[in-house]
């Protein structure tokens, strides 16, 4: 749904993990593919280098970042994209790669998360952690765990650090672990989904979902 139409849906529904609402149809506006794309890799890592880069690079298509490697996508004219480089390696040793951007996050894992925290608090919600994928510039990391144990501890750092670690991937009935809802949550499920049966736990606890639905 458009802007100018007054009802900014789209924005609501991004991210909400199915929790508002079923796409039965989509209309997509397409852009031009860029006149020059690059996919730089350095063999240093971790999410504090991945900012350093994000502060040198104007508009870097991509950063992300992993415990030994960081991969910046940069897509746009020639010039910029050669401009973006040197800014790239001025923070960092990277090398260019014709390999395809990394797009699968650990399909060996018995359990993955989506933690999503605001990006300057990324760092901290990643440190002491042996595995991860992190896009830098939007505060958001994919984090395999092999035992449930593991993932609650990290739940609970993501919780205290103003975020939330829903699982993508693992057994039914994780979702998202006992993380309540924050009321404006809460009542916008309320209006969107009164009988409170669109994917519940999700992205939150149902606790209070059925009386707020009601």
């Amino acid at each position: 749904m458009k802007n100018v139409t007054g009802y900014d849906v789209h924005r609501l529904l991004t991210g909400s993990l199915g929790t508002l609402g079923v796409i039965v149809q989509v209309a997509l506006k397409v852009r031009p593919l860029p006149k020059a794309t690059r996919t730089l890799v350095s063999d240093e890592g971790g999410v504090e280098l991945g900012r350093r880069v994000l502060g040198a690079v104007p508009l870097p298509a991509a950063v992300l970042a992993e415990p030994e490697q960081i991969v910046v996508r940069l897509e746009g004219w020639p010039e910029e994209v050669e401009e973006e480089t040197t800014a790239a390696r001025s923070i960092a040793s990277f090398y260019e790669t014709d390999a395809s951007f990394p797009e699968a996050c650990f399909p060996e894992a018995r359990i993955v998360a989506e933690a999503a925290v605001a990006p300057a608090r990324l760092g901290a919600l990643l440190t002491g952690t042996e595995r991860y994928r992190a896009s830098v510039g939007v505060g958001v990391a994919w984090v395999p765990f092999e035992d449930e144990d593991a993932l609650a501890a990290f739940r609970a750092r993501a919780t205290e650090l103003g975020g939330i670690a829903p699982v993508i991937r693992g057994p039914g009935g994780l979702g998202a672990g006992a993380v309540p809802a924050p009321d404006v949550q809460r009542r916008i499920r309320a209006a969107m989904d009164p009988a409170g049966i669109l994917a519940p736990g999700r992205a939150w606890s149902t606790e209070n979902q059925s009386s707020d639905a009601g």
